[in-house]
């Protein structure tokens, strides 16, 4: 009855209610409004991060179709926000999320600023489209070894740290550039390299011809070909960075080459060639200072700026690999060039190579071999076969920076294809402004004045393909360039010797470059230049080294350039300093000149057109007047018309000359001396030519004794300086010197007073300065002694000091005779002449050798008495005359005879024995036995003796029947060891190849077996062109490599033919192939070859079993159709495991199933499912799992009547509660990476026993008490929209209960009644329902 009245009630209300419950303006209330609190951490912050609207522009704000919202509201309020979204979309996963999508985009964002405002929704954010950059990863099975291109820390190395090459190749892969590699020649004929190898661009320099194929141990270009264009994806080996682009192979550095060969190789076929990759230089030793010549550079010069149709060519080189030697990059003059690209290397940590070489010039590094703890290398391409660094057709052990320059030339490759208009210059720029700064703390990163962080180790950084091909893309022009050169400087200057001090010097520049590059030339004299610092200083401070203290002992920086990038971008303007420093004491240095070019962007002007930039032109109007001169004499210095007067052409404009006549006196002294200062004939005299004219000059003659003075008082001449003509004025002789103006001797010791005050500096007053009795004269003239010391006579002997040879012995002097006891006693400068020749004791020996050399007795011919003269003893015997002489043995032979004088047996004269001993002391042991031959066996007995152990008396010491001389000259084998024949085939073992096998020795037949039968080093020769079955295999591979029977085309006689089994690498030749399912297909192509039904032509079925082979299980089948139940289903979907839609949503056309739960059991199965499929099944309704009501295999699940007086569960409990509702039945199904919900519409009506007659009770229940009541609730229908606000989500119900005509009274079910027949539900749609 209870029932009975809601449903009229409901009947009545609804229609007002739901009216009231649309149309209100008021916002909507959310049931939770804390729904992002229920979400993880991480999606919180990602809500937070998207919901920021000032990520997004306004173009992507105004175009945004779909939001991505968080509300409590129920979802089948969504259009009733103040936001009002045209369509709604429950997300997946996140409970309270709903995708709005509105159809009008442009009035999206204000709206949901609304419903945010009124508190309808907790967070907005708009779903951007996105585009990401998949990486390309080639197929080639070695790429994954190659870290330098894909580092994944594969090597232990630094994930990430890598040439970022694989982004790029989505796009670009170098096709259509080509890349010359000038090297030790190109294995073209490799399988990873022929492809992309361009044979019209190629030259072997050394063998003067078109192919430049290397020799086997000439690996090297193949290597670098290898990194830099490797063909790629191609399954094969290896991929290069550029793996499209072609290869030019140049063969130079092979052999020796002049600077014309050079050039020509670096600019071979330039229009065509677009990058010149040079992994060489001069040697790493650390003192070698060498590079380019004239030839070389001229032709590079031309290649920059014409080649490529005028965009340039590109050339990348090696910096070096001297680290440990102490080099330096700028000692290699190709890799200083600004117009070459240097390319250090580092390591898979980014750090630098423990060879790498640094320096000012480096531009930019690139990954190679190194690396600390692991030191790894780089896999390339190698001579193809046993040659090259290893064997076979790959080296993993490349590296230097000899890998890093091709990888270099690889990325530039990728630019250029993805922006074929760059310049030579584009290209520096591009890598300068795009590399990566690797090892970032390493303390050599410096910030230049530009803000551009750069170091002497890395240059720029590590190339980025990525970032630099994406500059490319985009790249316009890198400006015209202009350069500026200062200099040259000569300012000769030393350079202080191991102070430590820096010499310092400046050059100021106005010019603004905005600068590239700098060469700089020095030309410096050193005798060890490798202990001097050079650095070049900018106006901003950063510092370019130059060159730092090293090993090198050698001279000189003759005329050397050295080129630097560490100013890239900075400006010009300002001072810059060149300082140098010698480290070390010791050497000598003078800096002799040096000059700047500065290279870059900015406007240079040449106002007069002579080919010099105003900045350096000294006369910008070209009128012969420097700038200089027309500032200072009022002329306009850019105008040539306008120049200063010069009368007398001496070079100073008459504006500022004093002299205009040019004849000597200024235009002042001529007025003041009444001549003319215009005429240059008219000039005043001047007889001291002091510059003050006669006619002023008190002193004519300038001797500075007036004119007067000299008449009156002096008798000198006063127009004559020097009166007596001694070179002593008169001033000076009267007032300074006191002498005479009038004589030139003054004291008559015949030496001119000049000569006695200037010269001598004896007393011009006295003839005896130092009054010894000699005059100055004699002293100087014939004595040779000094005028001004006095002359002693110490012995007292008449003689003076320099006429006695000793003035301190009376018994040495020039009047005594010469005695032998060496000293000079007559004073002629010899000591004891003449006794050269006399011989006292006849001895032959001089008296004077006798006393002065040997020390023996001149009296006595026998000094020692041994009975030896002296002169024997010395030049005959070499023996001490001052010794006595033995002969310890009695052999007659003194001890310097006898070459043992303690053993008779030993003397001069004795017979020579073959014992190893010089028995005759003739320093030879056993001469008499080289030529003799006692055993005629062809070795000489001294032979036999000393070199083979052999006795010399017996020919065969052995005993085995040869002679020692055949065994060690024709047989080659020992004479004193028996050579057996073990094998008894007639061929000693050293004949034999294998003594102990009788099979084996020349002569005998090769066989298949295995061994060298025929002694001739080759195994089965002649076997591998036979094929005695026929069946496509050699008898040596078969035998050899297969082990197959070469006598049988089918070993295993399973019906397939070796050849077969063994081409195709799927089958064994040894074991037979079955096919025991008899389904046509072999065990090997069979994934189970015990069930027919299963192969690679069955079609696949929903088992568990891979049915069709392809190694994926019950793929692709149509699940919704295959899974059957017992109640017709109402919807359904397929996932992927990982959620992704595979199938559906489909919606059956079902109506609702009827379920009286009060007096009926409910009961569904599943069917269409086999075991073998292992599918988890769960079961839910409305939101409560059945799993504890469904069958053991799950497949079905039974529902017990409910008893709303006693429910069991919370799934009773909330069906009896809400009365008669619609729920949703779904079953889960969970299998093999699938994931299948399948859903039946339920119409749920439950019974609930009312209370027993009490009292009003009984009489309500009267059929006049319920027509009444109806009465009175139609009369209460004009309040119905208060109820019916309550009761609006109830409209769904009515709507059902309308269009399947069922009456409000059919649903008062007693249990004595079993349910009633419901027409077919109208079509609800899919996912309709509220989670």
């Amino acid at each position: 009855m209870r029932v009975t009245l809601l449903v009229l009630a409901l009947m009545v209300l609804a229609p007002a209610g739901q009216s009231v419950g649309e149309e209100t303006d008021e916002p909507l209330i959310p049931k939770n409004s804390e729904i992002l609190q229920t979400y993880s951490k991480s999606v919180q912050y990602a809500f937070e991060r998207v919901s920021s609207l000032d990520k997004y522009n306004d173009f992507e704000l105004s175009r945004a179709v779909s939001w991505l919202v968080v509300t409590g509201i129920s979802f089948d309020k969504h259009h009733l926000t103040k936001a009002s979204p045209d369509k709604s979309e429950p997300v997946k996963y996140l409970k309270g999320s709903f995708i709005w999508n509105f159809d009008n985009p442009k009035s999206a964002l204000s709206s949901l600023k609304d419903s945010y405002g009124a508190g309808e929704i907790e967070a907005f954010s708009p779903l951007i489209e996105k585009r990401v950059s998949t990486k390309s990863f080639p197929n080639d099975p070695l790429f994954g070894d190659q870290w330098h291109l894909n580092n994944s820390g594969q090597t232990g190395g630094q994930t990430g740290e890598d040439a970022n090459v694989t982004g790029v190749w989505n796009s670009y892969n170098g096709s259509g550039v080509v890349i010359s590699v000038i090297d030790d020649g190109v294995d073209h004929d490799h399988p990873d390299l022929n492809p992309n190898y361009l044979s019209s661009y190629s030259y072997d320099w050394c063998g003067d011809d078109s192919d430049p194929e290397p020799t086997s141990s000439q690996p090297h270009g193949t290597a670098v070909a290898g990194v830099a264009a490797g063909v790629g994806n191609n399954d094969l080996d290896i991929t290069g960075a550029a793996f499209g682009a072609g290869i030019a192979g140049h063969k130079l550095i092979a052999c020796g080459f002049s600077g014309s060969t050079e050039a020509n190789a670096l600019t071979y076929n330039n229009q065509d060639i677009d990058i010149y990759s040079n992994s060489w230089g001069p040697s790493d030793t650390g003192d070698v200072l060498s590079g380019p010549g004239p030839i070389t550079i001229a032709a590079i010069e031309n290649s920059v700026y014409n080649g490529r149709s005028g965009l340039g060519n590109i050339y990348t080189w090696a910096a070096g690999n001297g680290l440990t030697s102490e080099d330096n990059s700028n000692k290699d003059g190709y890799a200083s060039l600004r117009h070459t690209i240097a390319v250090s290397a580092i390591s898979h940590y980014g750090e630098q190579s423990y060879y790498s070489e640094p320096g000012a010039n480096i531009l930019v590094t690139a990954h190679s071999n190194g690396g600390s703890p692991n030191l790894e290398g780089i896999t390339t391409t190698d001579i193809v076969g046993s040659g090259g660094y290893d064997s076979g057709n790959v080296t993993h052990t490349f590296g230097g920076t000899s890998s890093a320059t091709p990888l270099a030339s690889g990325v530039i490759a990728l630019m250029l294809q993805a922006n074929s208009n760059l310049t030579w210059r584009d290209v520096q720029n591009i890598l300068v402004h795009s590399s990566r700064k690797n090892d970032a703390l390493d303390p050599s990163w410096n910030l230049n004045g530009a803000g551009l962080e750069v170091s002497h180790k890395y240059g720029f950084g590590a190339v980025d393909a990525g970032a630099a091909v994406g500059l490319a893309e985009i790249w316009s022009s890198s400006g015209a360039e202009v350069n500026a050169s200062f200099g040259p400087f000569l300012p000769g200057t030393d350079i202080d010797d191991g102070s430590g001090i820096w010499s310092e010097f400046n050059l100021s520049v106005s010019l603004d470059i905005a600068l590239e590059s700098i060469d700089i030339f020095v030309d410096i004299d050193h005798t060890s230049r490798g202990n001097l610092d050079i650095i070049l200083e900018s106006p901003s401070g950063h510092e370019s080294w130059l060159a730092e203290k090293h090993s090198d002992d050698n001279d000189d920086y003759d005329d050397w350039m050295f080129g630097t990038v560490q100013h890239w971008g900075e400006s010009s303007q300002g001072i810059w300093k060149l300082k140098i420093r010698d480290t070390v004491n010791g050497d000598s240095g003078t800096l002799n000149s040096w000059e700047v070019v500065f290279h870059g962007v900015g406007n240079v002007s040449d106002f007069d057109g002579d080919g010099w930039p105003d900045y350096n032109d000294e006369d910008d109007d070209d009128d012969g007047w420097t700038d200089a001169d027309e500032l200072s004499c009022l002329t306009d210095q850019y105008n040539s018309s306008s120049f200063p007067s010069d009368m007398d052409n001496d070079g100073q404009c008459d504006y500022l000359d004093e002299d205009d006549d040019g004849d000597g006196f200024s235009d002042s002294i001529e007025f003041s001396c009444q001549t003319d200062p215009l005429n240059s004939s008219s000039n005043p005299s001047d007889t001291d030519n002091d510059g003050q004219c006669d006619y002023l000059d008190e002193d004519d003659d300038g001797d500075n004794l007036s004119d007067g003075n000299e008449t009156g008082l002096y008798r000198t001449d006063p127009l004559d300086p020097d009166t007596d003509d001694d070179n002593l004025t008169d001033y000076e002789e009267v007032i300074i010197h006191g002498t005479s103006p009038l004589s030139a001797d003054t004291d008559n010791d015949g030496l001119s007073d000049y000569e006695e005050v200037f010269t001598l500096e004896t007393n011009p007053l006295s003839a005896d300065s130092d009054s010894d009795g000699l005059s100055d004269l004699e002293e100087l003239q014939v004595w040779s002694s000094d005028p001004l010391t006095f002359d002693p006579d110490n012995d007292s002997d008449t003689y003076y000091h320099f006429m006695d040879c000793d003035d301190d012995d009376p018994s040495s002097n020039p009047s005594m005779e010469e005695l032998l006891n060496g000293k000079d006693d007559d004073c002629d400068g010899l000591s004891d002449e003449g006794f050269n020749e006399s011989d006292r004791d006849n001895d032959g020996l001089s008296d004077w050798s006798e006393f002065h050399i040997y020390k023996t007795d001149l009296n006595s011919s026998d000094t020692d008495q041994d009975g030896l003269f002296d002169y024997e003893e010395i030049f005959e015997f070499g023996s001490d005359p001052l010794y006595l002489d033995l002969d310890a043995d009695g052999d007659g032979a003194y001890w310097f005879d006898d070459c043992n004088d303690n053993d008779p047996s030993f003397a001069p004269g004795v017979s020579e024995l073959l014992d190893g001993l010089d028995n005759d002391c003739d320093e030879l042991a056993d001469e008499d036995f080289f030529w003799i031959d006692s055993d005629g066996d062809t070795l000489t007995d001294y032979v036999e003796y000393y070199t083979y152990s052999t006795d010399p008396n017996n020919g065969d010491s052995d005993g085995d029947g040869l002679p020692d001389g055949a065994e060690i000259y024709e047989y080659l084998s020992d004479p004193l060891i028996a050579d057996p024949d073990n094998d008894f085939d007639s061929f000693y073992h050293f004949e034999d190849c294998d003594d102990n096998d009788f099979e084996k020795s020349p002569g005998t037949p090769e066989r298949l077996d295995g061994k060298d039968n025929d002694c001739d080093y080759d195994i089965d020769e002649g076997f591998d062109i036979i094929d005695s079955d026929g069946d496509g295999l050699s008898d040596y591979d078969e035998y050899h490599n297969y082990s197959t029977n070469p006598d049988s085309s089918d070993t295993d006689g399973d019906g397939l033919s070796d050849f077969d089994e063994i081409s195709t690498g799927i089958s064994s030749p040894y074991f037979p192939d079955y096919d025991s399912d008899m389904d046509g297909y072999y065990d090997f192509e069979d994934c189970d070859d015990k069930v027919a039904s299963t192969n690679p032509g069955a079609s696949e079925m929903w088992n568990g079993v891979d049915d069709d082979c392809d190694g994926t299980v019950d793929e692709f089948l149509d699940r919704l159709g295959l899974v059957g139940s017992s109640l017709e289903k109402s919807r359904g979907v397929v996932y992927y495991s990982g959620g992704q839609l595979f199938d559906g949503p489909r919606v059956f056309d079902q109506q609702p199933h009827i379920w009286d739960s009060a007096n009926q059991s409910f009961e569904n199965s599943l069917f269409g499912i086999l075991p073998g499929v292992e599918a988890e099944i769960n079961w839910s309704l409305g939101g409560f799992s059945l799993d504890k009501n469904t069958s053991s295999d799950s497949k079905s699940v039974i529902l017990s009547p409910i008893d709303c007086k006693n429910p069991l569960d919370g799934f009773q409990i909330q069906m009896c509660d809400e009365g008669i509702s619609i729920q949703t039945l779904t079953a889960k199904i969970q299998e093999q990476g699938y994931y299948t919900e399948i859903e039946w519409e339920l119409l749920v009506s439950t019974w609930v026993e009312p209370e027993p007659d009490r009292g009003i009770i009984s009489s309500i229940s009267t059929p006049t008490w319920i027509i009444g009541s109806v009465v009175f609730l139609l009369g209460l229908a004009g309040g119905g929209f208060l109820m019916g606000t309550r009761l609006a989500e109830r409209k769904k119900l009515q709507d059902a209960l309308d269009a399947y005509g069922v009456t409000p009274d059919r649903l008062a079910v007693i249990p004595a009644m079993r349910g009633v027949d419901l027409p077919s539900a109208p079509d609800l749609g899919w996912s309709i329902k509220e989670d």
